[in-house]
């Protein structure tokens, strides 16, 4: 069965002047239109295609692959509000709608980047997007206090990081527990710290106990930049190559451990870089 929203692998099963014909085991078909054809390509060769439906609700087949496929999450720019929803950027000629009903706040601006689940929908048989993040998962059951969950950082409030919790869930990291500058689609892991009545989970990044060894690594980067002469030259441009090789961690740990230090009032971060102080 070829999936809709789903990269498929389809054998080409006859050429014509619009295209190509793909077919799956159980022979059915969609077509390739000519301009995604590749060149040299035979009958019975197979094809890598991204299926999705056009504006006619049409099943189509594209070689481009998007940003995100079906139950996928990915950050994308908005390029038009219009009466009907926001449509935004995903890497096809035909933009992603996330209708008004999807869409949290009722809003989006031009040019502004969200984090959103790209869905199936069932009814109108069409690709969408969607930041209502809160009707992902109504009946599943919630994780536990203390298990271990991935988290995706959606956006910053007044109160800490909204987050997307094993892609199903909505949570909030609150600002004394956020030690590092995720950016808006980042992964990571993390713990539930709460489950909340309305189904809303409370998340500590890093696992139970995490904050130990935090603090451990903590004062073994403050050592090491000590013996550097009290200071760093690093930016949110500085290769994670560099820190590898300077420090022995990846940049994401080494933002935390220097998020931990900040708050302990032990280094300032400026444009230059990191400085012990006194």
């Amino acid at each position: 069965m070829i999936d809709i929203g789903q990269v498929n692998f389809l054998k080409l099963a006859r050429i014509c002047e619009f295209g190509g014909y793909l077919q799956d085991e159980t022979r059915e078909s969609v077509l390739l239109p000519r301009k995604y054809l590749p060149e040299r390509c035979r009958v019975g060769d197979s094809l890598r295609v991204f299926v999705y439906c056009d504006s006619e609700d049409r099943p189509v087949a594209t070689t481009r692959i998007p940003k995100a496929v079906a139950g996928e999450f990915a950050v994308l720019e908005c390029r038009e509000l219009t009466k009907i929803g926001a449509f935004l950027d995903w890497g096809l000629e035909k933009d992603l709608l996330v209708p008004f009903a999807q869409m949290r706040n009722k809003s989006m601006r031009p040019g502004t980047k969200y984090l959103v689940k790209v869905l199936f929908d069932q009814t109108s048989r069409r690709l969408i997007g969607s930041n209502r993040f809160d009707r992902l998962a109504r009946a599943e059951e919630l994780p536990k206090p203390g298990e271990e969950v991935e988290v995706i950082a959606d956006e910053p409030g007044e109160l800490g990081l909204h987050v997307v919790v094993n892609g199903k869930f909505t949570g909030l990291i609150y600002r004394d527990n956020l030690h590092a500058n995720y950016a808006t689609g980042e992964k990571f892991s993390g713990h539930v710290f709460k489950v909340r009545s309305d189904r809303r989970l409370d998340i500590v990044p890093g696992l139970p106990g995490h904050g130990e060894a935090l603090e451990d690594e903590a004062q073994e980067l403050l050592q090491k930049l000590k013996a550097l002469g009290g200071f760093y030259a690093y930016n949110a441009k500085t290769p994670p190559t560099k820190i590898a090789a300077d420090f022995n961690w990846s940049k994401r740990r080494f933002k935390e451990l220097l998020g931990n230090l900040y708050k302990a009032r032990k280094i300032e971060i400026t444009e230059a870089g990191v400085k012990v102080l006194p």
